[in-house]
């Protein structure tokens, strides 16, 4: 008789991952992988496979990557990376995309996805799992007959649309049809505060990813300044041109306290004491500026630098204060809604010995304070350089090495790296979790400006090597067809929402929130001080979820809608951080009963008699909207690198159309008088929700410790005295793994990853008896986590980190969301993740 060896088989993770992709599609219909498949013996054209081209909506912050999208017998079955017909054959030019963003295809058959509308048992808890499926008609005649009566009762704005980043999109999501019928309706909104440090700040001053593109970086940067972020795991479609820009001979500087992945393909690392970028910046400022190192022609030329302010209000010397009034010149600042106007500013001639325009200057003064005669009126004014010096003199090299904890050398060297362009500013939002964390961001416009590291080839300002130039956007639906005596209801800061419910007020007004509807978010599990918001969330009448996915915070309402994934769309991007058109089609027909948001909202529509206003198809809108597009640095028609036209049709067939070229660089700013301005002259709040700002401190970039992690008593600065109990600082950081909660449930991700771990330092693990794999328990007065503890050393002593993206449901017990706070600072609103402190111990219920 023979004998039969079985040897395991060796399969690569790239392998695998291809085959549950296959092993997924035939789950989702519930066939058998021989009967629902075909053998790969088989004819080809017994199992026909179509390629359809879509983009990812994964929200990583250098996302759209174009993908090349395999459909067998309606049911995706694998992505790959689309390669663009202009690629070069070895570099495969911009074509781009990371297996995170490959995995997003397994959300359309994830045993979490919700399938059908799923109503809440009655008399069961929120959260409590028990829930009864409804029909479309059952479930949005509930919403209609709910909202109808607050409507009726309170008015529109006691209903709250929640919406983050979730998909960022121009037909679907909250960029679309749920702002439109919110509108029409008088619905409230609630303001999400995820990195409005970097986002409000920076599109405030008008530089909001604002430089060059990747393969400018890879050809042209000298060095690159990587602040604060980890590309090497979160951004590595991007990060790949940083790599070929060290390869040819650049300079990467990573300026963060941890080791990471970034930190073994960098020249060199500044380990900074956790919550001191900005005053690290200003030291770099006032150095830059004492030693002549300001690029004095990129001032002159395309800065305000040397704009006269005055004593008396702090704004600009222009042609209005001399009674010749400005004119509306049609643009407005994207973030505040201040419209800009042609008013032209002085600066002071030192020849001349008076105040003249730009124009008409020999001899420039950019520093000093001079007295101007205003109509009569002598008038004190001084150059925003100056006053950008005054607010930085306090920051030697001695007082910073000692509050940031690394060398005066290192300083100096860093200073001079910046000024050695062309310098790319690679800045991301992992700086922006503090409470006064914008004041990073602002510096980072400052030192950018002083070093002339704009509107040239391999510089600028960008999310981690990420530009949005813009020069294709087509109109958002939520401006389509909307009636122009609708009135969208109060937006209401996110972070205040406990603060509402408990008072009923907001800013002293009524706020009656008695509905809330979630869309592109997953509030309860990316919302600090998570206790706070479920106590308010459970003071809410109604409260529904529209996802693919059974989040968290599906989880805890009362209604589930089932929302189509991308891949079962057609839409574009609002945002572009691509050069090709974000333009997606739509692959295969949104599975079991799930609909478009652009479905649900014309149904809801038509339910409160809204027909008038939803004539039309998703299609006949889509049209429409491409055909209005335009690029939105010129404000003239959208053209492709060759001049033509970017069209409907063109999209259709080409599917992604090149409208930036690899040399691109942005030219000048989309600011008032085109220039970029490190001073703000006017400077705005996110939302009043009562609280004013210091406009004199938001003008100029400070520095202020986090107002809970300061557990350090160093430069003058007294650590917070809560660090006796809590000496610990709690980070949640990203991670290759996850997009927020994006890719929370998704399985082959999980399979990567061994749950949620506490990362901490050996020594920390030591003086607390604590061992690798133990079960620990993270706690402050506002909550608690218990997860496994992983020792890293990798981590500075005195932090902890819990990478950011778990749900309730996969934690021992907690949530690390119990430990954030809620504490902002007004300017930003700003959700303040690792300003907080913890201690450690060993689980003892384990």
């Amino acid at each position: 008789m023979g004998t039969t060896s079985k040897q395991p088989v060796q399969i690569s993770r790239r392998a695998f991952l291809g085959s549950t992709a296959a092993l997924a599609g035939a789950a989702a219909i519930g066939a058998s992988v021989t009967g629902g498949l075909a053998r790969a013996d088989q004819p080809r054209d017994q199992a026909a496979e179509e390629v359809k081209i879509n983009y990812c909506r994964g929200n990583c912050g250098a996302n759209m990557c174009h993908w090349d999208v395999h459909v067998r017998e309606g049911k995706v079955v694998a992505m790959k990376q689309h390669i663009h017909p202009d690629a070069d054959p070895v570099t495969k030019g911009r074509s781009k995309g990371c297996l995170r963003g490959m995995s997003m295809m397994e959300t359309l058959y994830n045993e979490r996805r919700v399938k059908y509308p799923m109503r809440r048992v009655e008399g069961t808890p929120r959260g409590g799992g028990e829930w009864e499926r409804v029909s479309w008609d059952d479930a949005l005649g509930e919403i209609v007959q709910k909202w109808g009566g607050y409507i009726q009762q309170f008015g529109g704005k006691s209903i709250v649309r929640w919406s983050v980043y979730g998909s960022t999109v121009t037909l679907n999501s909250s960029y679309g049809s749920w702002p439109k019928l919110c509108t029409i309706l008088g619905i409230s909104s609630f303001l999400p505060g995820a990195d409005q440090a970097q986002m409000f700040t920076y599109n405030q001053m008008g530089v909001k990813n604002f430089g060059c593109d990747g393969p400018s970086i890879a050809k042209n940067s000298k060095n690159i300044i990587i602040w604060g972020a980890n590309p090497a795991e979160c951004s590595p479609q991007e990060f790949r041109y940083m790599q070929e820009a060290r390869d040819r001979g650049a300079t990467l500087t990573l300026i963060d306290p941890n080791i990471t992945a970034t930190s073994a393909k960098v020249n060199r690392q500044l380990f900074v004491r956790p919550g001191t970028d900005s005053a690290l910046g200003m030291a770099i400022c006032k150095y830059i500026i004492e030693n002549q190192l300001v690029d004095w022609e990129f001032q002159l030329r395309s800065t305000t630098a040397m704009y006269l302010v005055k004593s008396t209000d702090g704004k600009f010397l222009r042609d209005s204060d001399f009674g010749i009034p400005a004119v509306p010149n049609g643009m407005s600042n994207s973030a505040t809604g201040i419209a800009y106007t042609t008013d032209p500013a002085f600066i002071w001639d030192n020849t001349q010995g008076k105040a003249v325009h730009i124009e008409e200057v020999t001899d420039p003064a950019f520093m000093g304070t001079f007295t101007v005669d205003v109509n009569g009126q002598p008038i004190e004014c001084t150059t925003a350089l100056s006053l950008l010096h005054d607010r930085c003199a306090e920051w030697t090299l001695e007082r910073t090495a000692e509050l940031c904890d690394i060398t005066e050398q290192e300083i100096v060297d860093l200073a001079n790296a910046m000024v050695d362009g062309p310098t790319i500013f690679a800045v991301s939002n992992g700086l922006g979790h503090t409470v006064y964390s914008h004041a990073v961001f602002s510096v980072s416009v400052a030192l950018s400006a002083l070093t002339g590291n704009f509107l040239k080839p391999g510089c600028g300002l960008a999310y981690c090597g990420v530009t949005a130039s813009m020069p294709w956007i087509p109109v958002s639906y939520d401006q389509y067809m909307v009636p122009p005596d609708s009135k969208p209801g109060p937006v209401y800061a996110a972070l205040k929402f406990p603060d509402i419910m408990e008072t009923g007020k907001y800013k002293g007004e009524d706020a009656p929130i008695k509905s809330i509807v979630v869309v592109s978010a997953n509030p309860l599990a990316n919302t600090p001080d998570r206790q706070a918001m479920l106590k308010a969330w459970d003071q809410v009448e109604f409260t529904v979820t529209v996802d693919p996915i059974m989040t968290e915070t599906a989880q805890f309402s009362d209604l589930v809608l089932p929302a189509a994934q991308w891949l079962e769309e057609e839409d574009a991007s609002v945002a572009m951080f691509t050069p090709y058109t974000p333009w997606g089609e739509k692959c295969v027909e949104p599975a079991f009963e799930a609909k478009s948001d652009f479905d649900i909202t014309r149904e809801l529509a038509l339910k409160f008699g809204l027909e008038q206003l939803y004539t039309k198809t998703s299609e006949q809108v889509a049209q429409e909207m491409i055909a209005t597009s335009m690029n939105g640095l010129t404000g003239k028609e959208p053209l492709d690198v060759n001049g033509e036209l970017v069209t409907y049709e063109r999209l259709q067939k080409e599917k992604a159309i090149r409208v930036l070229h690899d040399e691109y660089y942005d030219p000048y700013f989309l600011m008032q008088d085109f220039r970029i301005s490190f001073y703000l002259e006017d400077p705005r709040q996110i939302n009043d929700y009562g609280v004013a700002i210091d406009v004199e401190k938001e003008r100029l970039p400070f520095f202020q410790p986090p107002a809970e992690a300061w557990p350090y008593s160093v430069a003058g600065f007294e650590k917070n005295p809560l660090a006796e109990k809590y000496p610990l600082i709690f980070f949640t950081a990203h991670t290759r793994y996850r997009t927020h909660t994006t890719t929370g449930y998704n399985p082959w991700m999980l399979e990567l990853q061994e749950g949620p771990q506490l990362h901490m330092n050996a020594k920390d693990a030591e003086v607390r008896g604590l061992g690798h794999g133990d079960l620990v328990k993270v706690f402050n007065d506002r909550g608690f986590v218990v997860v496994a503890l992983c020792i890293d050393n990798a981590l500075q002593p005195g932090i902890v980190n819990l990478p950011h993206g778990w749900q309730a449901d996969q934690f021992i017990a907690g949530h690390y969301q119990d430990l954030t706070m809620r504490e902002c600072d007004p300017f930003d609103c700003n959700d303040n993740y690792f300003d907080c402190l913890c201690e450690v111990v060993k689980y003892e219920e384990a």
